[in-house]
C-alpha cells in the first residue's frame, strides 16, 4: 500500500506491514461527505482556473468562503484578507449543517491553486499519510513509556498522532528564524541526500528539503480542523497575532505543537528516573531547535496537541516556492528517462519512472461516453472533441523528480509568473471546455476509495457555492474570463453558436437547434 502512490518502486518505506494492512482492512462503508472549500473574495481568471481543474477532475462542488465580503484596505491582501481567512473558514467550518465531525474537509488558497489528480488520489494518499505518520511518530516517542509528566500533568504519548496534512515549504516565513515555527519543526522525511552533497546547505533555498508549514492547502477531519482554526482566530482577535497573516499564525500553532512534543521528549529523558519530580533543568544554552524549545517551554500547561504534520514527499501538495525547478511534466507511456535537469543537480540517479498504481487505477482522465442527453450544453461532434485513446499514461503529468512523487495539486505560492506560462502546460488545458461541458452532462457519483463511499450531499456541477448557501454556475462566476482560462479562441461560454435560452424543463426558447 506504502509504493502504491510513489512513482519510483525502488524506495521502501517503514509504513509498510501490519499496521497499515490492519488499518486498511478494516475500513468499513461509510455514509460521510467530501468537501472542498476556497477562501476567496471575489471572482478572477486565476479563481477560475482553480475552480476549472477542480470540476474537470471531478472534486465536489466548491465553496467560496468570503466571497462577495469588502474588507477594510488595512486588513486585506490581494483578493482576500489574512484575519478574514481564518474567521471565515471557522465560521463556515461551525455553522454548515452540512459538515459533520467525522468529515473530511480539503481547504486551499483560491487564487494560485490546480488540481492535477482525482480527489479519489487525494483521499488515498491522505489515509497513507496518516499510515506512515502512526509508525513514525511511535517509532520516535516508544522510549517514553506508557506516561510522562510535562508541566505537572501527565500526558499518553500514545496521543501522539497526525489527522491534519497541511503542504510543506522549503522556506520558513513570515516568521523569524529563531521562532519554534523554523527552529522546533521536524526534518524531512526525504533523503538527506535528496539534492546531493548541497542538501540542505544552499542559501537560496532551492536544493533545501521541505520542513515548514504552508497555510494554503490542508486536509483533515472536521472536528481537528475546528479546534486548529478556533486557536487560530483567538490568536488573531485576542492576542494580536494575525497582523502578519494566516501564513504566520498556522505556522506558529505547528511549531507550539513541535515544542511541546520535544518538551515532552526532554522532560522525560532528564526525569528518567524520577517520573514525578518537581524540579527540572532548562538549559538556554545554544540555538536551533534546542533553543527554541527551551524558550518555549516557559509556557503555562496548555493542550498545544492538534494532531497537525505536512505532505514533505509532496504526495498531495505541490507548493512552489524554490520547487519549480523540481518539477518536469512528464509522460508516463513508457519507461520514463531522468531529464537532465534532474541530472544537473546531482540527485542520486534513478534510471526510470513508473506511473503509480493508484493513478492507474483511479477514474481515467477522459471519459468513455458523451454525457447525458442533456440540452443544457448539449452533445456537438464539432465543439465537444475529446480524445478517446489516451490515459494517465500518454497525458503530460508535473512530476516532482527529487521526491518520485506527481502530486495530486500545485500551490504557485511564490513566483506568481508560472501561473501564466504553466496553465497551458495542465494536461487539460487543451480539452478544458469540452470536459467541462461533458462533467456538466454527465450524472454526479460519490468518490469511493477502497470499501469508503464520500458523498456529496449538495448537488451543483460546474459551478460553486457561497458560504451563504446561494449556488453560482460557471457563466456567473467566470463569465468574462473564458480566453484566460480555456484559451481557445470560441468565445463566451453556453454562447459558442449565438445566444441560447432554455426554461426550466430544458425546452428551447431562443436561437435555434444544431450550428457548430
Amino acid at each position: 500500500m506504502s509504493e502504491a502512490y510513489r512513482i519510483s518502486s525502488s524506495r521502501s518505506s517503514d509504513a509498510a506491514g501490519t499496521d497499515g494492512d490492519t488499518l486498511a482492512n478494516t475500513r468499513e462503508i461509510v455514509d460521510r461527505s467530501f468537501h472542498l472549500l476556497i477562501p476567496a473574495s471575489e471572482a478572477t481568471p486565476d479563481l477560475c482556473k482553480t475552480l476549472l481543474s477542480a470540476n474537470l477532475l471531478k472534486y465536489p462542488p466548491p465553496i467560496l468562503v468570503n466571497y462577495g465580503k469588502i474588507f477594510d484596505h488595512a486588513d486585506s491582501n490581494n483578493n482576500g484578507s489574512h484575519t478574514g481567512k481564518l474567521r471565515g473558514v471557522l465560521d463556515h467550518l461551525h455553522n454548515d449543517r452540512q459538515i459533520h465531525d467525522e468529515d473530511i474537509v480539503l481547504i486551499v488558497d483560491g487564487y494560485d491553486v490546480w488540481f492535477q489528480l482525482p480527489p479519489e488520489v487525494m483521499i488515498e494518499r491522505y489515509y497513507g499519510l496518516l499510515r506512515e505518520a502512526k509508525v513514525r511518530l511511535e517509532k520516535e516517542y516508544r522510549t517514553l513509556g506508557d506516561k510522562v509528566l510535562v508541566h505537572n500533568r501527565t500526558a499518553r504519548t500514545s496521543f501522539y498522532s497526525q489527522t491534519v496534512v497541511y503542504g510543506a515549504d522549503k522556506a520558513c516565513w513570515p516568521n523569524q528564524p529563531e521562532d519554534s515555527a523554523c527552529a522546533a519543526v521536524p526534518t524531512s522525511t526525504l533523503s538527506k541526500h535528496v539534492y546531493g552533497p548541497r542538501t540542505d546547505k544552499d542559501s537560496s533555498d532551492y536544493l533545501v528539503r521541505p520542513r515548514y508549514l504552508n497555510s494554503g492547502s490542508v486536509i483533515g477531519p472536521a472536528s481537528d480542523l475546528r479546534v486548529i482554526y478556533k486557536y487560530a482566530v483567538d490568536k488573531v482577535e485576542n492576542e494580536n497575532r494575525g497582523v502578519i497573516g494566516d501564513q504566520f499564525v498556522l505556522s506558529e500553532i505547528f511549531g507550539e505543537q513541535e515544542t511541546q512534543r520535544k518538551e515532552t521528549l526532554r522532560l522525560a529523558r532528564r526525569t528518567v528516573n524520577s517520573w514525578f519530580s518537581r524540579r527540572t533543568t532548562r538549559s538556554t544554552d545554544g540555538g536551533g531547535e534546542d533553543a527554541a524549545v527551551a524558550r518555549e517551554s516557559s509556557y503555562s500547561y496548555r493542550d498545544y496537541e492538534f494532531n497537525i504534520g505536512l505532505d514533505y514527499e509532496s504526495l498531495l501538495f505541490q507548493t512552489m516556492t524554490h520547487s519549480h525547478e523540481d518539477l518536469e511534466f512528464l509522460f508516463y507511456n513508457e519507461a520514463t528517462p531522468v531529464p537532465a535537469s534532474q541530472k544537473n543537480k546531482s540527485a542520486p540517479p534513478r534510471h526510470h519512472l513508473v506511473l503509480p498504481p493508484d493513478i492507474q487505477e483511479s477514474t481515467p482522465p477522459f471519459p468513455s461516453n458523451r454525457g447525458t442527453t442533456s440540452p443544457v450544453h448539449a452533445f456537438s461532434p464539432n465543439l465537444d472533441i475529446l480524445p478517446s485513446d489516451l490515459s494517465w499514461s500518454n497525458i503530460p503529468l508535473a512530476t516532482n523528480l527529487y521526491a518520485s512523487s506527481i502530486p495530486a495539486l500545485l500551490h504557485f505560492n511564490g513566483e506568481k509568473s508560472y501561473l501564466n506560462t504553466w496553465w497551458p502546460r495542465m494536461w487539460y488545458h487543451q480539452y478544458a471546455r469540452a470536459l467541462l461541458r461533458q462533467h456538466m452532462r454527465t450524472p454526479q457519483r460519490p468518490i469511493v476509495v477502497g470499501n469508503e463511499v464520500w458523498w456529496d450531499r449538495r448537488g451543483g456541477k460546474g459551478g460553486a457555492w457561497t458560504d451563504k448557501g446561494r449556488w453560482m454556475d460557471w457563466e456567473e462566476v467566470c463569465g468574462g474570463f473564458e480566453e484566460q482560462v480555456f484559451g481557445d479562441g470560441l468565445g463566451t461560454w453556453g454562447k459558442e453558436w449565438g445566444r441560447k435560452v432554455y426554461n426550466g424543463f430544458g425546452k428551447l426558447l431562443i436561437g435555434e437547434e444544431g450550428g457548430l
